[in-house]
């Protein structure tokens, strides 16, 4: 079974940012229009 969930993270120069962690059956693309930065 895999785990059903993704880590949505931004790294800066000395520092990791958690922004989300998301369902992935519950609108997966929510949180991609959200961030400042273009995260693929």
């Amino acid at each position: 079974m895999k785990f059903p969930y993704s880590i949505l993270y931004a790294v800066e120069k000395d520092s990791v940012y958690l922004l989300a962690i998301m369902h992935q059956k519950r609108k997966p693309l929510y949180w991609k229009n959200r961030t400042t930065k273009n995260i693929s």
